[in-house]
């Protein structure tokens, strides 16, 4: 049976990294929503994150894979918290009138 790197020490701290990466990609993904617009950091920090988690299987299948393999997915897990303050932006302005509340419940 194939073992992701690290056994279960590994995997508790690539959660934990993962975590931090999302307190990293939250205020990043803020930062990009008023710099360059909700759609813009929707649609590259979807990108970024779908890339990473793309290329995780390839990761896996060098010899030693555990820093290929936790830079990925450190990757997404930020690409993933940037992206959700700017799909909250983009629920607020495309709701209609009165609905916004109802739009960031979806």
């Amino acid at each position: 049976a194939q073992v992701l790197p690290g056994g279960a020490a590994g995997a508790g701290a690539l959660v934990s990294l993962a975590g931090i990466g999302g307190l990293v990609g939250a205020p990043v993904g803020g930062f990009g929503v008023d710099r360059v617009g909700a759609r813009a950091t929707a649609v590259v920090s979807g990108l970024v994150g779908g890339t990473a988690l793309s290329a995780v299987p390839a990761a896996l299948s060098i010899e030693d894979p555990a820093v290929p393999f936790s830079a990925l997915i450190i990757l997404w897990s930020t690409a993933v918290a940037a992206q959700a303050p700017a799909l909250q932006a983009l629920a607020q302005r495309l709701a209609p009138p009165g609905g916004e509340a109802e739009a960031l419940a979806l």
